[in-house]
């Protein structure tokens, strides 16, 4: 007889009393939970592929989300007393894959919500759905609204068919979206573009499309479309100077807007195109004209003609506004772009990127000044570079290069450092140590070719002594014979007189 039942019959009045009779947790489930309201309903538009496990996993509304299917799998899962949650829709599409779509959509809007569903057509209520409800770029504070003098949405007047769809969840806004409604050539136009979910990460700044909402509306007769492309919004004046207009970021695939006019009003419009002349994706209620953008340094508007490009990349653009606070160089593989004045570095009248001077042989002289590594020569002991012609540097006669403090020049002109070098005591010439031997008498030095009395006479100056022992064996060291003092200088020796 069981085979003549319906399969409603079966499910709803068969099978439980069976399941509760076989099966304790079953019992307790039945007991403690209705089956989910949207399977009867289900069952009035198609039977499922399996009705007996369908009403074993008894589906019913979770208790931790009230939007929600939960269900037990099977025994085992009853065992561990573990029930599995997903969303309505999947759970209808599992057991009734026959059902369309659209019907789908409409029984999950229907029985998957707890939320009120409203849509108004008050300016008022459009920028309170936006300003309290999930968030996006358009929640302004106090002071940019009267930067701007209006909340950009207040551009979406109800006279041209906009409003506002909330999904509430007693008084707080858990989902919005912009709505038109209008009547043209006796069609009544009904759509949507993008619907916003308050997130469940309160920090979250980006809004997921909220699916409830998407569902209920296309309930309602509202069509999902990917742009507003030919609706009018209000054109109204923006107290920032910066910018003619009030533009909000406009959502879908078409962005821009023209202006248009109303000769019977007297009064401008925005039309909603994918071409139109000013681009509206701004946060801060202006527009970027397809022929004019925005200098990064100072915000101004500028014509795209005149603006500049600057850094490596050339990804940032200023206008004559700023650019003079640039310099253009020579840089990286020797290409040209503009840095900011203090990261270019001057050489002989041209400048260079800073971070790229080794690439152009520039080097750091040691004062802080910059100069082509060509003219320029390394002094070792200092660890620095000076300019080849500096006045404190010198050139000895290995052709390597000192500071001229620690150097002396030689009688012949050249340099040489100090300490590879002696002063001959009464010409006060220096001589290199390697190529002349000095002759040390009371202890001064003084060259082979230098005659007794100038020897002598630089003893003299030097010591203050005018009675002089030449000890034997410095006597070789004067090659012409001279009296001094009473002392006799002679050649090869010395004698006292």
């Amino acid at each position: 007889m069981a085979n003549n039942l319906s399969p409603k019959h079966i499910c709803f009045l068969e099978l439980p009393a069976i399941l509760a009779g076989s099966r304790q947790w079953h019992c307790t489930q039945q007991a403690l939970h209705r089956m989910h309201p949207v399977i009867e309903a289900a069952f009035k538009l198609e039977d499922p592929t399996d009705y007996a496990q369908l009403c074993l996993e008894w589906p019913y509304v979770a208790d931790t989300d009230k939007t929600r299917i939960a269900y037990t799998a099977d025994d085992r899962a009853a065992e561990a007393d573990r029930q599995t949650l997903t969303t309505v829709g999947k759970y209808l599409k599992r057991h009734f894959p026959t059902l369309p779509d659209h019907t789908i959509r409409d029984l999950v809007a229907k029985y998957a919500s707890v939320s009120a569903f409203s849509i108004s057509d008050s300016v008022a209520d459009i920028i309170d759905a936006v300003q309290d409800g999930p968030p996006s770029c358009m929640q302004w504070d106090e002071s940019k609204i009267d930067d701007t003098g209006v909340h950009p949405y207040a551009v979406y007047a109800p006279k041209f068919g906009w409003g506002i769809a909330v999904r509430k969840d007693g008084r707080q806004i858990n989902a919005r979206a912009l709505v038109m409604q209008r009547e043209q050539g006796g069609r009544n136009y009904k759509y949507f573009v993008r619907t916003y979910q308050r997130p469940s990460d309160t920090c979250a700044r980006y809004s997921a499309p909220d699916e409830q909402l998407a569902q209920w509306l296309e309930g309602q007769g509202y069509e999902h479309r990917s742009s507003w492309r030919g609706e009018k919004i209000a054109y109204i004046e923006n107290a920032d100077r910066s910018h003619d207009f009030v533009a909000p970021y406009i959502d879908g695939n078409a962005q821009s807007v023209s202006e248009g006019y109303d000769s019977d009003n007297r009064t401008k419009y925005l039309v909603i195109s994918d071409s139109g002349d000013y681009e509206c994706t701004s946060q801060n209620g202006g527009y970027e004209a397809h022929n004019q953008c925005t200098c990064e340094d100072c915000g101004g508007r500028i014509d795209e003609d005149d603006s500049y490009s600057v850094g490596y990349h050339g990804d940032r653009r200023v206008g004559p506004c700023c650019i003079e606070d640039y310099q253009h160089v020579t840089g990286r593989r020797g290409e040209s772009y503009y840095v900011p004045e203090d990261e270019a570095v001057e050489v002989n009248g041209d400048y260079y990127d800073r971070d790229y001077l080794g690439e152009h042989d520039i080097v750091c002289l040691h004062d802080g000044e910059y100069c082509m590594m060509d003219d320029t020569v390394y002094i070792e002991s200092q660890g620095e570079h000076y300019r080849s012609d500096d006045e404190e540097i010198v050139e000895d006669h290995k052709s390597e290069w000192h500071m001229r403090d620690d150097c002396v020049e030689l009688e012949t002109g050249e340099w040489a450092l100090s300490d590879d070098a002696w002063c001959c005591e009464s010409s006060g010439e220096y001589y290199l140590t390697d190529n002349d031997e000095p002759v040390i008498i009371h202890g001064l030095t003084f060259h082979a070719d230098t005659s007794a009395e100038d020897i002598a006479e630089a003893i003299k100056d030097r010591t203050g002594q005018t009675n002089l022992f030449v000890p034997a064996a410095e006597r070789a060291a004067v090659m012409a014979p001279i009296v001094i003092n009473g002392y006799a200088f002679a050649t090869p020796a010395i004698e006292t007189i």
